[in-house]
């Protein structure tokens, strides 16, 4: 039955990709009638979550928002048929090893989605924002019941699109996998072109070192749940993986032509990715800029009149999200916050800040033991037990650096420095990202771009100038510490958790206690552990008191908070 259930995934994802590719060849037919396929889905992919942003601004994430993105799906695929045609054919006649890897990680991956949720966030909030998203418009205000609904991720709204017809309460099991499915092509050929002495560039050596947080992710990962972290890391090291082969590039032998469509999509990647997780806003901001005035050094008009509107219908109406329910464009941060009566209080705000912020230094721990700098010893000591987030990365990147110090006066035909220049979005975002919020999750692409950029100029250069360090050795190296990683502390429980797997899994059920408020609304809260999962809505870890209804009984018209409870002073006796 497992093996049914993961066919079933994988079925999906070829369908969900299909589509995406579809609506992905729409959009870069206007740049270039010649594009890679897997762009062409991340372009579907930033275009669904544009659309499907606006949509929620006016209607439920219902059965009815699928139809048009089928639609325009279908109509790509019909219009790139033969191209796509062609390069299915090819591939399958050239690349036979190739196909057999990919079918078997695929394979790998599909097994684990299959099994139960235990992503902890999912049963906090994620489902719960799935079914807001699923039942009702963007509700005003919608961050009062429940703080990390204001985190306005467009995640959840990839989720609710798939919530529907035989996926009904079985989303959770799609969307992460479905990203990873995608990200392996392009890491996989470059391994392959390595190993086939095809190609040594630069950018293979970039993507080859991405093995190793792709395998972690689907070896060890969360591939069930509503994840944030994973496909924000996965969308941002694909748009870093294009920037960084065109800077690599020598500009005056490139075809300017057929890059149209390659930078169009890392500028609009960028863009999604805030939307995904504004803790990436930093990095994105950087990457975007750094990406837009290289097309401003080369004249690029085409592309630059296209990646504004692009990024503008990205990020606008998750904006407008954000003001929506929470009362800021930001939240948590209390910039530009709007006078409206559904804003969250500024205490409440405060609260999640530090709370986030003491969590991601050390979990479960009293707020008091994280200030300071007292926190550093025990989350460094915490990191280095996390192989592929942290000793992994900062290994490479510093056998990356020893080699471009030491090597860089050789001489070299190929070696160009203005790869480097990506490491101004990574360091940007990592100092961002250790004053806001130190979790090691949080920051993998930022990491990871740092560790790709300098792991991949080392070793190019240190392959051309010692002719006797092969590829095929370095490439072997690279997967044995990508093994390494998948096989530390408890591998084996992300695979024992498959033995329960008797059909599709659907979300734990939570006990919960329910709270009269007031006139219309009661507020279910969980008994135990602060996990909702599927509870009916409106359901929060914590009871809130000051919690109204803007227009009682319908929810429809928000919620407003009248900030913390007044205790009553108490009088000695």
């Amino acid at each position: 039955m497992l093996v049914a259930v993961a066919g079933c995934i994988v079925l999906t994802w070829v369908l969900c990709a299909a589509i995406l590719v579809g609506i992905g060849s729409l959009v870069l037919r206007c740049l270039d009638r010649s594009f890679h396929s897997t762009d062409a889905f991340w372009v579907g992919l930033a275009a669904s979550v544009a659309f499907l942003q606006i949509w929620n601004l006016f209607s439920p994430v219902n059965a009815a928002a699928d139809l048009p993105l089928a639609v325009a799906g279908l109509a790509g695929l019909c219009l790139d048929a033969g191209r796509l045609f062609r390069n299915a054919v090819r591939i399958i006649a050239s690349n036979k090893l190739f196909l057999i890897a990919y079918a078997g990680i695929v394979a790998v991956i599909g097994l684990r989605a299959a099994g139960p949720c235990e992503h902890f966030d999912t049963g906090l909030y994620g489902a719960q924002a799935v079914r807001w998203l699923v039942g009702y418009p963007a509700v005003l205000g919608l961050a009062n019941v429940h703080g990390r609904f204001g985190f306005n991720t467009s995640v959840f709204l990839c989720d609710a699109a798939l919530d529907h017809g035989p996926w009904r309460d079985l989303y959770f099991h799609v969307f992460p996998g479905l990203l990873l499915f995608v990200f392996w092509i392009p890491v996989l050929r470059a391994l392959q072109r390595v190993f086939t002495y095809d190609s040594a560039s630069t950018s293979d050596w970039f993507h080859t070192i991405l093995v190793i947080p792709a395998s972690w992710w689907s070896a060890r990962g969360y591939v069930v749940g509503t994840t944030t972290d994973e496909p924000t890391a996965i969308v941002a090291l694909v748009a870093a993986g294009i920037l960084f082969q065109w800077l690599a590039q020598d500009w005056e032998a490139t075809a300017y032509s057929e890059w149209d469509s390659r930078l169009f999509t890392a500028a609009t990647l960028f863009s999604l990715v805030v939307t995904f997780k504004l803790s990436m806003l930093v990095f994105a901001v950087v990457a975007w800029g750094l990406l837009f005035l290289t097309l401003w050094s080369k004249r690029r008009s085409i592309c630059l009149k296209a990646v504004f509107p692009a990024s503008l219908l990205v990020l606008a109406p998750w904006l407008v999200r954000g003001i929506i329910t929470s009362g800021y464009p930001f939240f948590p941060d209390t910039a530009f916050g709007f006078p409206v009566d559904w804003r969250v209080p500024t205490i409440y705000t405060k609260i999640i800040v530090l709370w986030v912020r003491s969590w991601s230094r050390i979990p479960n721990v009293p707020l008091a033991e994280t200030q300071g700098l007292a926190w550093l010893r025990p989350w460094l000591h915490s990191a280095l037990r996390h192989r592929s987030d942290f000793p992994a990365p900062v290994t490479i990147a510093a056998l990356g650096s020893a080699a471009i110090l030491l090597l860089r006066s050789r001489p070299s035909r190929l070696f160009r420095l203005r790869p480097l220049w990506l490491l101004l979005p990574s360091i940007a975002g990592l100092l961002f990202w250790l004053v806001k919020a130190p979790a090691l999750r949080f920051a993998t692409a930022d990491i990871w771009t740092g560790a790709a950029t300098l792991g991949a100029l080392g070793i190019a250069l240190a392959s051309e100038i010692m002719r006797p360090l092969r590829p095929r050795l370095t490439a072997a190296a690279i997967l044995g510490a990508a093994i390494w990683c998948v096989l530390g502390v408890g591998w084996q429980q992300s695979y024992q958790v498959l033995d329960s797997v008797h059909g599709f899994v659907r979300l734990p059920e939570a006990p919960v206690t329910v709270h009269p408020i007031q006139s219309g609304l009661v507020l279910s809260v969980p008994i135990s552990e602060g996990q909702c999962w599927d509870a009916p809505i409106p359901c929060a870890p914590y009871f809130k008191p000051t919690l109204r209804l803007r227009h009682p009984p319908d929810f429809r018209g928000g919620f407003r908070s009248q900030g913390l409870p007044k205790v009553e002073p108490q009088v000695p006796m």
